[in-house]
């Protein structure tokens, strides 16, 4: 009944020529080609554009917008998600193992699948192949699984359950073995502080001598963690539209060295000027060891900084 009134009302408003555009983004398209046609409005041939967000097939925008006054049987054309794109699987081979978690990491469309080890001339935590191979197209989600080298030496230790532990015990366990121990530093408020809530690689399974262990823990913050990690989100807000800018997002280790998080070349089609508008925030996640500085350039010009430190929240640097 409210719709039938609506749109006697807006044939009322003009003489029956005229009507309100109504609302059809966040709505399905067969639901707004519906919701179009009731009013005597027709649905216009889309746009594609890929969303990290939005569902597959829901408008994203429209035009004419909603409330703009147009004549019956006007076209509405709508920009409609075409879901998360497609990306390529990075080449991980030759990579350290810990080389190839940040790599992964970085890009949060990717997951860490399974770790096997085999004895092979190759130094040892060394990437020798992955599943999928490189170049392949993947979506939102795909696990990556490593095929790592575990040198020459054919010592293996069976890894224990080290979850519940208190760093200090875990320490005291494993040093006999020269692993290499790297916290994951979380912040979760049901967790007990310094105990280890996970592990990785899991308990029961065959390791080498040297290898590295990450696990999980909730610190007190009291007693700096060793090689602590820590991950967190960096969001820049772009003041112009930026589909013809390039724009290029570099991460700053602890120790200078620099890596490319992100990168975005000058484009000029329609969908990127229609994706890439003023107002667009930009958001990165990140994974560092101790402390970073995360350095964003627009057109090789660096627009703003970061410090990172502790897993503390990002601190926009002054220019």
């Amino acid at each position: 009944m409210a719709g039938s009134g609506y749109y006697i009302y807006t044939q009322a408003l003009s003489g029956g020529k005229y009507i309100i555009v109504p609302k059809i983004t966040d709505m399905p398209v067969m639901e707004a080609s519906k919701k179009l046609f009731e009013v005597g409005l027709e649905l216009g041939p889309y746009i594609p554009v890929t969303h990290d967000t939005i569902p597959k097939y829901y408008v994203i925008s429209q035009k004419p917008e909603p409330g703009k006054v147009v004549r019956l049987g006007r076209k509405v054309f709508p920009v409609v998600s075409a879901g998360p794109p497609n990306e390529k699987v990075p080449d991980l081979r030759g990579k350290t193992l810990e080389e190839a978690q940040k790599m992964i990491e970085y890009n949060s469309r990717f997951k860490l699948g399974n770790i096997a080890r085999i004895n092979r001339d190759e130094p040892a935590e060394t990437v020798i192949s992955q599943d999928p191979p490189p170049d392949t197209d993947a979506t939102q989600g795909t696990l990556i699984n490593l095929l790592i080298s575990a040198g020459t030496q054919t010592e293996t230790i069976i890894m224990p359950n080290i979850v519940g532990k208190n760093i200090q015990e875990v320490e005291e366990l494993l040093k006999p073995y020269d692993i290499k121990l790297v916290p994951n530093v979380v912040d979760s408020p049901n967790s007990p502080e310094n105990i280890v809530l996970e592990q990785d690689p899991p308990a029961d399974i065959p390791i080498v001598r040297g290898q590295m262990v990450i696990y999980t823990i909730k610190s007190t913050g009291t007693a700096p963690l060793p090689d602590a990690r820590y991950q967190t989100e960096v969001t820049y807000t772009m003041n112009d539209d930026w589909a013809a800018k390039e724009v290029r997002v570099e991460l700053v280790d602890r120790h200078g060295n620099r890596e490319i998080l992100w990168h975005k070349p000058r484009l000029y089609d329609t969908l990127s000027q229609i994706r890439y508008v003023r107002g667009t925030p930009l958001n990165i996640k990140v994974t560092y060891i101790s402390k970073a500085v995360v350095d964003i350039f627009v057109d090789e010009v660096k627009v703003a900084s970061f410090e990172l430190e502790g897993g503390n929240p990002p601190k926009l640097l002054q220019p």
